[in-house]
C-alpha cells in the first residue's frame, strides 16, 4: 500500500531520530511504501544521521538487511537461500527441511528478523517485500555478470529483485561518465534474442528511480534514438508499472477474462512514480512531439483521465505540460500529413484522443487545432509557412529531375499519358456547415465514433458543436450525372460503417445534450434541417411530400417529408447512420 508524500514525511517527522530523513525527497518518496516505512521507523537506531550514503531504495534496503540479521552471515545466507526458494513459487518451506545449521540460525535468530514459523510447522517471509529484498542480496553476489543475472528476467517474482539491481548499478561509475548499468544494458541488448526480458527491466529500474529525472537526462541520447525507440519500450512499460487498475465496481464480478482485459485497459496513476518520467517529457517536449508516438499519447491520455482538472483555485501538477506534449503531437503529426506521409497504423487515432483531452487545460488552442483538422479553418500561420517552403522545394526538385534524369522524365510523361478517371457527378461546393476540404479519415472516425469530444463541449460547446457537424456532413459532394439505383436519397453525410446498426450511444450527441442542451438541440436541428433540404432536392422540390398544421394562434406550419423521413430515427444505413444515431440520442435524452 502507498501514502502520499506528505504522509510518508509526516510520519518521518515525527520521529527524533528519522526526522533528518523528511528533508530528503528521494527518500521520503522510498518511503512512501507503507511496509518500507515501517520497517525503518522499527529499525529507527541503524538510520541515524552521521553518513549512510546516498539516499536510494538499495542503501535503505542495505540498512534493514544489517538490521534484520544483526550482520551475521549465517542468517544472511538463510534469507537468501528461502527469498530462492520462494521465486521457485513455494510460499512457505517445511521446517523439516532445513539442515542443522539453518535451523540453529533461525532460532537463535534477533526478532527483527523478517521470517515467522505458522501453525503448520513451515517457514514463510512476513511480507512479500522481504522476500524481494531478499532477492536482491543473492543478486549483488552475481551483480556485474549480466550473463548469470539476466535470464531470472523470465521469472516475474524476480523482477522487484532485478529492477533494485538495476538502481545499484545506476549508482556504480566506472568512469567515461558510464556506470555500472549501461555495460548491463548494452549486455542485455545483445542478448535480447535469447533474453528479451533483462533490458525492459534495466528500463523499469531508470524510470522508477527517485532519481529518474537525473539518469534520464544523462541517457537522452540513448533514448531517442532510432526514432525514440528505447524510449517507446520504456513508455509502454512504465504505462503499467506506473499505474494501478480502476475497473469499475459493476465489472469487478464479471467474467475473470474479461476483468483481466479491464485491468489492462483502464488504469490511474501512481503519482508518486511520474514525477520524473513527466519532468525528462517537459523538458524534450518538441523531440517527444516529432517522435508522433502512440505511446506517449496514451500516456498523456492517462495522466489527464487520471487526475482532476485544474481550477482558478487549484493547478494540479503537469496537466498542462502532458496537454502541450498531446497538442504538440498532433500539431508534428499535421505537418506530417501536410507533407503526404502515410501512415498504416492505427496509432493516430491515439493521438487524436490524447490532444482532446487537453481540452480542459488549453481549450482556446485545442478548438482551434480540430477546426483546421476539420478543415473548417485554414492551418495556423506557422504551420501554413512549413507546408508552403515543403511544397516550393518538391517543385523545385521534380523539375530539376525532370531536366536531370532521363528517366524521371519518361515515367512522369507515361503517368501523364495515362487515361485519367471519369467522374460519375459534377463536384459541388462544400456545404455550408461542412468542411471546406477533405477530413483525414481517422480524425473524422474519432470525432463522431468516440466520446472524445467531451471536454471541448464543456469548455468550447460552439466549436465542439462546430467540429461535430464537419465531421458528419461529407467533404468532397458530388451531384450524379444520372440517377442512381439505390434505395436511400442522397442527404450529404459521409458513409460511416461504425453506424451500422445505428444505436443511441453510438452518437456523440448524447453527451452534448447532457453537456449543454441548448447548443446541442440547436446543431441538431441544423442537421436535420439540412438533410430535409438535401432530400427535398433529391425527391423534387415540386413534388415533394409536406404536411401542413395549422395552430390555434392563426400559424401554420410546413413539416417536408414522407414515411422515409418520418423512418430517420429507426433508419439502418451506413449512409445515414450518424443522423439516425444522433436522433435516437434524442430521443433517449428525452426519455431520461
Amino acid at each position: 500500500m502507498e501514502i502520499t508524500q506528505q504522509e510518508a514525511s509526516a510520519a518521518l517527522s515525527s520521529s527524533v531520530q528519522l526526522s533528518w530523513l523528511s528533508s530528503h525527497e528521494e527518500a521520503v518518496s522510498v518511503l512512501r511504501n507503507l511496509r518500507t516505512l515501517y520497517w525503518v521507523m522499527q529499525a529507527q537506531s541503524v538510520f541515524q544521521k552521521p553518513d549512510i550514503g546516498a539516499i536510494s531504495l538499495t542503501t535503505i534496503a542495505d540498512k534493514l538487511w544489517e538490521y534484520w540479521t544483526d550482520g551475521k552471515t549465517q542468517l544472511q545466507s538463510l534469507l537468501m537461500k528461502m527469498g530462492k526458494k520462494e521465486a521457485s513459487f513455494q510460499k512457505s518451506f517445511p521446517i523439516s527441511d532445513m539442515n542443522g545449521d539453518d535451523a540453529k540460525a533461525f532460532d537463535e535468530a534477533p526478532k527483527q528478523l523478517p521470517l515467522q514459523k505458522n501453525s503448520r510447522n513451515r517457514i514463510e517471509f512476513q511480507h512479500d517485500l522481504a522476500a524481494d529484498w531478499a532477492r536482491f542480496q543473492s543478486l549483488k553476489e552475481i551483480s556485474h555478470d549480466t550473463a548469470k543475472w539476466a535470464p531470472l528476467a523470465e521469472n516475474p517474482l524476480w523482477h522487484n529483485a532485478l529492477r533494485m539491481l538495476g538502481q545499484l548499478l545506476l549508482r556504480e561509475s566506472i568512469g567515461d561518465g558510464k556506470t555500472a548499468w549501461d555495460i548491463a544494458f548494452e549486455e542485455a541488448e545483445k542478448a535480447k534474442e535469447t533474453m528479451p526480458l533483462a533490458a525492459d527491466i534495466l528500463l523499469d529500474a531508470l524510470c522508477l528511480d527517485p532519481l529518474a529525472g537525473l539518469f534520464l537526462e544523462q541517457r537522452a541520447d540513448l533514448l531517442f534514438e532510432n526514432h525514440g525507440k528505447r524510449l517507446n519500450r520504456l513508455l509502454r512499460r512504465f504505462q503499467h508499472i506506473a499505474t494501478r487498475p480502476a475497473v469499475p465496481e459493476a465489472f469487478a464480478k464479471l467474467d475473470p477474462s474479461l476483468n483481466l482485459y479491464l485491468e489492462a485497459q483502464h488504469r490511474l496513476p501512481v503519482y508518486g512514480r511520474w514525477l520524473g518520467i513527466a519532468n525528462f517529457l517537459t523538458n524534450h517536449k518538441d523531440k517527444v512531439a516529432n517522435l508522433m508516438s502512440p505511446t506517449v499519447a496514451k500516456l498523456c491520455e492517462t495522466w489527464l483521465t487520471g487526475t482532476p482538472q485544474s481550477t482558478p483555485e487549484r493547478t494540479i501538477i503537469f496537466r498542462k505540460e502532458f496537454s502541450e506534449i498531446a497538442l504538440a503531437t498532433v500539431r508534428a503529426l499535421q505537418i506530417e500529413q501536410g507533407k503526404g506521409s502515410f501512415f498504416m497504423h492505427e496509432g493516430q487515432k491515439q493521438l487524436y484522443s490524447a490532444a482532446f483531452q487537453a481540452a480542459s487545460d488549453l481549450p482556446d488552442e485545442v478548438a482551434e487545432w480540430a477546426l483546421e483538422m476539420s478543415q473548417r479553418r485554414p492551418y495556423r500561420k506557422d504551420i501554413a509557412e512549413v507546408l508552403k517552403e515543403f511544397n516550393r522545394q518538391r517543385i523545385q526538385e521534380h523539375e530539376q529531375k525532370l531536366k536531370d534524369d532521363p528517366e524521371y522524365r519518361k515515367r512522369q510523361e507515361r503517368i501523364r499519358s495515362m487515361p485519367s478517371h471519369i467522374p460519375t457527378g459534377r463536384k459541388l461546393p462544400p456545404w455550408p456547415l461542412g468542411p471546406r476540404k477533405r477530413v483525414e479519415k481517422d480524425f473524422s472516425d474519432v470525432c463522431t465514433g468516440m466520446n472524445v469530444l467531451q471536454n471541448l463541449m464543456k469548455a468550447r460547446p460552439e466549436a465542439a458543436l462546430e467540429i461535430l457537424l464537419a465531421n458528419i456532413i461529407e467533404d468532397s459532394p458530388e451531384e450524379e450525372y444520372s440517377p442512381s439505383s439505390r434505395m436511400d436519397f442522397d442527404l450529404g453525410l459521409k458513409f460511416d460503417h461504425s453506424t451500422y446498426p445505428s444505436a443511441f450511444w453510438k452518437s456523440a450527441f448524447l453527451t452534448f445534450l447532457h453537456l449543454n442542451p441548448e447548443i446541442a438541440l440547436g446543431g441538431l436541428i441544423e442537421l436535420i434541417n439540412f438533410c430535409v433540404d438535401r432530400w427535398e432536392h433529391e425527391y423534387g422540390a415540386e413534388d415533394c411530400p409536406k404536411i401542413i398544421l395549422d395552430f390555434e394562434d392563426g400559424s401554420t406550419r410546413v413539416y417536408k417529408g414522407d414515411a422515409r423521413v418520418f423512418d430517420w430515427a429507426q433508419n439502418n444505413s451506413m449512409g445515414t447512420g450518424q443522423l439516425s444515431c444522433a436522433l435516437q440520442a434524442l430521443e433517449k435524452w428525452i426519455c431520461l
